[in-house]
């Protein structure tokens, strides 16, 4: 199994206290939020990561070079040297090694920017759908503006928008990791290719993703009630560290009790 995680943004929204370097190098429980992703992934039975990067460059390589050999899995840079002009463009640079046959395994795509615990990526994987995305209906609109998945009686996503006013069965916040196989990467890259050749055109990659979202491609897994947060503002640092780390302590242990006791 693959995953991409992009991280070439400058995460402008961290002010300057904490934008001088990547977000994915930002530090909770001593780790990396990379190496954060790195055990998940490991532990999750994927064995290909690559790195989108942009910002903040050398940062980035400096710690996969110190966290490769405590892995074992293939860790690989793939650079988006666009990365100011949107993340569209990070997502058109990974097509090529995306589109090399994964015999139609599981390939993650995933925001750098997520804490999250044990357990969430493998609700993901165990998705039969040939495209899956994470959802959490427990979410707010107090100060922020998430990406939301407004979904039908049967739990279909149908838009995947932020600032979403329209009526739906349920709706949940994206949380920004999202599971393919083979079928789909033909219209994911011809897609991507639409938006990224528009001239003077920025555009987020969730443009991409919203599209598919709208041809009907992605199923939807909930994943309410475990904890989890994406890392924008000054605040979510604190967040994080206070409140998000140790919940998914405490979660990781009822979880491995739960799997444990199924045996």
């Amino acid at each position: 199994m693959r995953a991409f995680i992009y991280t070439a943004g400058k995460g402008e929204r961290l002010g300057p206290d904490f934008g001088r370097k990547n977000k994915i190098l930002l530090r909770f429980g001593g780790k990396s939020l990379l190496e954060w992703h790195l055990l998940r992934l490991v532990n999750a039975g994927v064995r290909e990561v690559f790195i989108v990067t942009g910002f903040d460059r050398d940062g980035v390589l400096e710690e996969m070079d110190a966290l490769r050999p405590r892995f074992s899995m293939s860790l690989k840079e793939i650079y988006n040297p666009r990365f100011h002009l949107g993340s569209a463009l990070s997502l058109q640079a990974s097509l090529p090694e995306m589109l090399r046959s994964s015999n139609n395994l599981p390939t993650l795509l995933m925001d750098g920017d997520v804490l999250y615990p044990f357990g969430m990526l493998e609700n993901l994987l165990d998705g039969d759908a040939q495209a899956n995305l994470l959802v959490d209906q427990r979410y707010s609109l107090a100060d922020d503006d998430p990406v939301l998945v407004p979904m039908d009686a049967q739990g279909k996503p149908f838009e995947f928008v932020k600032g979403w006013k329209g009526e739906s069965a349920s709706i949940g916040e994206s949380v920004g990791f999202f599971c393919l196989k083979d079928s789909c990467f033909k219209a994911l890259a011809e897609i991507t290719e639409k938006i990224c050749s528009q001239p003077n055109t920025i555009e987020p990659y969730e443009e991409i993703l919203r599209e598919m979202v709208l041809e009907g491609a992605f199923s939807a897994i909930d994943i309410t009630g475990i904890p989890w947060t994406e890392i924008d503002f000054p605040k979510d640092i604190l967040f994080a560290e206070n409140e998000v780390l140790p919940a998914m302590e405490k979660w990781e242990v009822r979880h491995r009790e739960r799997a444990a006791n199924a045996m």
